[in-house]
């Protein structure tokens, strides 16, 4: 916006004129011609000003800044004060964008009027449009009403508040307003005064006397006076983009529509849910499945509604209307029917019908565009969020929050997208992925409330069933079974969980169940060139009340065991699996003398620039914890890309587990990956997590030497990165980083942080950045903000939000977001290796305490840490080693099963661990375990609520389990024809690829790479990998 476009504003508020009444020749007589003397400064293309506007002859003054870009064809026009309103001009859509800006009107008062021809003088920035064109914005100098069809006089030289000045003079006529004027500008001199480095001359004052003459004759004077301050040339200084958006929580009833994306039946996601006004943070993550009628959502309360504060996972099946909700510590497990709220027709996943029945809520309803929210959804233009580029939805909902308070007040709700050219790598999909949605933001004017929800890692693949298993959930009887299909297992099966799915949907069809949900806890193992499939079928659960819509009429369990049989013999239970060798796929069918039931209903085998100076207020950095768990959000906008990585440390028992999914196909596919790495014994064990297939190698196998988790002690041997090394606040290829300097407080994301800075030389590690200097800052909530994370009791305080790396020199910038990180001790069962381990390299135990269970194992989590403690202390198996261990009650006593495995494999090595323990032999580990409980000196002090207590493992008990499935629990179903068990090893294919490291360590890779134009995940073979057998 402009200097005169400011006076034509003035003009058309305070003499609003209809028609043309001849211009006033006393004030002065429009000149004609060329100025040939010295003819105005010229502008730049874009520019920011600040005016003051003196109105003399009204006795008022008007603030206002205004933003000209005439390369994008837009303005904006921003009014302090009393006024307090913007005016947006979008030329490319030809509207206008009125907005009140008042405390008490904001978010409501929007209005948009279409551009014309007919108004040009009225409109700030002019009009034009030629040979059928759309409109396109005025010049700069246009603009300012200077050139163009009118003709300046240089008057010469002036002075203004001390600055020296050229002065221009003209009288103008505006026969549309019936308005003549003596016009006189001031522009600084560009021979005796500098005012910045990217102009030589700016506008400094503008004085506007003249007369309006009404359409009943009647003349009125009018001398206004336009002070110009802080003009900034904005090719140089560039201004904020949001200048020219509608401001967040504002609903503009725009006529420029652009349609919603439009969204599958299913997906899966992490919220990030803000609270501002209350400084708090929580957690969910949501499967969600339309098709089948099923949602999964994972999350920590915030207050107690009756099932501890503990994380719950609550699973809600539409086909029978039952809520299943999981204490994720306790692993107790309670139902009830679904139902909505008491203060209105909508809930987080259900919708209400009518006074007596639910339906499950659409994906539209879930994102908050679905039922009573108003449907003239508008668009409103690209903003950036977490750096990613993202389209902008806004609409008005009314009875929102859902609470007396909230009944007939409306609310503004933003959905954001991201825009076309950002593809996505998530979790489950095929890469990329598009038009993702990215964020929920509502804001609730009238009750200052206003919520954030952050989408992470969401994905349109349609969840497996295996994300919704109810195998922990004892509330109702269950059975165990096995079944076999031909093979060959690796032939046959290329995704574990597809297999899974695959089969549960051919239960579902066939033996009259109606939800999948009974179908738990699905193994797979190979055996004699066979599928052999391990499953329990669950009893229906009986509710009364259930409010879903025509809920399905499930058989008891005895039924369904009885037609699974006949399901069985008839060869109904077929699945079509395809062959890897061959691409047509074959239909298989379950041997018919295979169903075998094994147990009972207890299944136990479940930017700042460097150098920074001039900072005095310091603060140390906050002291990080020796164990976590996080997911890291890793953004290029460069390359408008973005990839998530899971990831648990703890450097007390030194193992590091980390899941990621490659950007790329490496040579070996794109499903899922995890690492373990184990720094007692320097062996890096990698997993394809559909497969299930296992490499091993050496820690130091990695060619980058900027992969964090190890770090070289001397020439010859590694150890453990410390949790600050990994995170980036360490050191950094062996450089140590000292210079860490606080710089503030930000707000990221909405939530206020503290920030630090550090500059570092030679990254990324290539030759290209030798030498040159890049830009570290790591945000941290503030003391004030808690933050509930998926593990911990309590909130946690200073908790890592962001780290931002910027290199200028090389053009590279990486966003890392720190989505739920948690200090809470990982659980030891997430270090699992058993895979990697052929079952002769493994032995299977069980033993028995005598005490209650709910006493002894109130908390599941630090029973079986106990558990493997002790088993350490009298074996010196480290707790790698012991896996497999589940935990259960049986006749009043509690029953512990688990897994020894053999001593880590021999790999070639550059490098070792220093003070590297000579490990025990498998045999001998056990012989000292089974001796122990012989003689009944297994003992273990286990912590209670107010005390502790010690228990002995039953001598008894004692029970060594040859195989998966232990033949003593076997029995047939009656009819059936004898089934038997042969021996085999599952069969692997060893996954040979990069390793990526953690945080630091991925990122460096996808930098690198994406500097020197090549995939980030390069298909590399290592010389010192070995392959196991499973």
């Amino acid at each position: 916006m402009n200097c005169c476009h400011t006076f034509i504003w003035t003009l058309c508020v305070f003499y609003w004129l209809a028609q043309c009444q001849g211009q006033d020749l006393d004030v002065c007589t429009p000149s004609t011609g060329v100025n040939k003397e010295k003819p105005p400064p010229k502008l730049p293309e874009k520019y920011h000003v600040a005016v003051s506007v003196i109105i003399a002859n009204k006795n008022k003054s008007i603030d206002m800044e205004e933003y000209y870009d005439g390369p994008g064809n837009r303005g904006s026009l921003i009014f302090h004060g009393t006024v307090n309103k913007q005016f947006i001009y979008s030329y490319d859509t030809e509207e206008i964008i009125e907005i009140d800006r008042s405390p008490s009107l904001f978010g409501q008062n929007c209005m948009v009027e279409k551009m014309s021809a007919d108004k040009e003088n009225e409109l700030i920035f002019g009009y034009q449009k030629t040979n059928g064109s759309h409109a396109h914005i005025y010049t700069a100098a246009g603009a300012l009403r200077i050139g163009g069809n009118l003709t300046e006089e240089y008057m010469g030289k002036a002075n203004h508040a001390g600055i020296n000045c050229d002065r221009w003079y003209s009288c103008v006529y505006w026969p549309h307003q019936n308005t003549t004027m003596n016009v006189t500008w001031y522009f600084s001199d560009p021979d005796s005064w500098r005012v910045s480095e990217s102009s030589s001359s700016i506008p400094i004052r503008a004085d506007v006397q003249g007369s309006v003459i009404s359409p009943d004759g009647t003349k009125r004077n009018f001398s206004h006076k336009y002070y110009f301050q802080q003009f900034e040339d904005a090719t140089q200084y560039p201004f904020d983009d949001s200048v020219f958006q509608i401001p967040r929580g504002v609903y503009c009833p725009k006529q420029n529509q652009k349609a919603l994306p439009t969204l599958p039946p299913y997906f899966q996601v992490t919220a990030e849910i803000i609270y501002p006004d209350f400084q708090g943070v929580s957690y969910i993550s949501e499967f969600y499945d339309k098709t089948s009628k099923l949602i999964s959502i994972t999350y920590k309360p915030l207050l107690d509604e009756g099932y501890g504060l503990n994380p719950l996972r609550e699973t809600h099946d539409f086909n029978t209307g039952v809520s299943y909700v999981t204490d994720l510590v306790t692993r107790n497990c309670s139902v009830k029917p679904l139902n909505v709220g008491a203060f209105t027709d909508e809930i987080y996943d259900a919708r209400k019908v009518d006074n007596l029945h639910i339906r499950m809520s659409t994906v539209a309803e879930f994102l908050g565009f679905g039922g009573n929210v108003s449907q003239n959804w508008t668009y409103s233009g690209v903003r950036k969020v977490r750096d990613i580029d993202c389209d902008v939805w806004t609409a008005v909902k009314m009875d929102w929050p859902p609470s007396p308070e909230g009944r007939g007040k409306y609310s503004v709700w933003e959905i954001y997208f991201s825009t076309v050219e950002w593809g996505f790598v998530t979790g489950e999909g095929t890469p990329p992925e598009f038009q993702i949605p990215i964020k929920v933001e509502i804001h609730q004017h009238k009750l200052g409330l206003h919520s954030i929800t952050n989408l992470i890692n969401y994905d349109y693949t349609r969840p497996r069933f295996t994300q919704y298993s109810l195998e922990s959930c004892n509330v109702v009887d269950r059975r165990r079974f096995q079944l076999t299909f031909p093979g060959p297992f690796i032939s046959k099966i290329q995704d574990r969980k597809d297999f899974i799915t695959s089969f549960t949907i051919a239960l579902v069809l066939n033996i009259g169940i109606k939800t999948p949900l009974r179908v738990a806890a699905v193994k797979l193992k190979s055996v004699s060139d066979k599928i052999q499939v391990l499953f329990s079928l669950m009893d229906r659960v009986n509710l009364r009340n259930t409010k879903v819509v025509n809920p399905l009429q499930e058989i008891s369990l005895a039924e369904a065991s009885k037609n699974l049989l006949q399901a069985v013999l008839s060869g109904h239970i077929n699945l079509t699996l395809s062959n890897d060798v061959s691409p047509t796929a074959q239909t298989v069918a379950a041997d018919p003398g295979s169903l075998i039931e094994t147990t009972s209903s207890t299944d136990l085998f479940g930017g700042t620039r460097c150098p920074v100076s001039g900072v005095s207020n310091q603060k140390p950095l906050p002291s990080m914890s020796p164990y976590f768990s996080v997911t890291k959000e890793i953004i290029d906008p460069t390359f408008k890309s973005i990839q998530y990585v899971k990831e648990y440390y703890d450097s007390l028992y030194k193992y590091i587990w980390l899941l990621y999914r490659p950007e790329f196909d490496m040579g070996y596919g794109t499903n899922p990956l995890m690492e373990i790495h184990d720094f007692n014994t320097g062996v890096s064990y990698i997993t394809d997590k559909y497969l299930g297939n296992c490499s091993y190698r050496a820690l130091d196998s990695h060619p980058h030497e900027s992969v964090v988790d190890a770090k070289k002690v001397d020439s010859t041997h590694l150890r453990m990165a410390t949790s600050a090394e990994i995170l980036g606040l360490g050191d950094l290829g062996n450089k140590l980083v000292t210079n860490w300097t606080y710089i503030g407080k930000r707000n990221v994301k909405k939530i206020d942080c503290n920030v630090w800075t550090a500059c570092k030389t030679d990254w990324p590690p290539v030759p290209e950045a030798k030498g040159k200097v890049s830009v570290w800052n790591w945000f941290f909530t503030q003391k004030s903000w808690g933050v509930v994370s998926g593990g911990g009791d309590d909130p946690e305080f200073q908790v890592p939000v962001r780290l931002v790396i910027r290199q200028p020199e090389l053009g590279i910038r990486v966003i890392y977001n720190f989505i739920n990180y948690d200090d809470t001790w990982p659980a030891a069962n997430k270090y699992d290796i058993s895979s990697c381990y052929e079952f002769k390299k493994r032995r299977n135990f069980q033993i028995a305490f005598n005490g209650d269970y709910k006493t002894l194992v109130a908390n599941k989590r630090k029973f079986l840490w106990t558990f493997r403690f002790y088993l350490y202390l009298l074996t010196d198996l480290s707790p790698i080693r012991v896996t497999n261990v589940k935990v259960d009650q049986s006749d009043g006593k509690v029953l512990v099963r688990f897994t020894m495995l053999d001593k880590a494999p021999a790999v070639q090595t550059t490098f070792n661990i220093p003070n590297k323990k000579q490990e025990v032999l498998l045999d001998d580990a056990a012989d000292r375990f089974t001796d122990s409980v012989k003689t009944g000196n297994f003992t273990m002090e286990v912590d209670l609520e107010n005390s502790k207590i010690t228990i002995v493992a039953k001598p008894q008990s004692l029970k060594e389990i040859i195989h998966e499935v232990d033949t003593v629990y076997q029995k047939q179903i009656q009819m059936q024809h004898d089934g038997s068990l042969s021996n085999g090893a599952v069969a692997g294919i060893a996954v040979a690829m990069v390793v990526v490291g953690l945080l630091i360590g991925v990122a460096i890779m996808f930098t690198i790479n994406r500097f020197r134009g090549n995939s980030p995940f390069q298909p590399k073979k290592f010389d010192n990998e070995v392959q196991m057998d499973n």
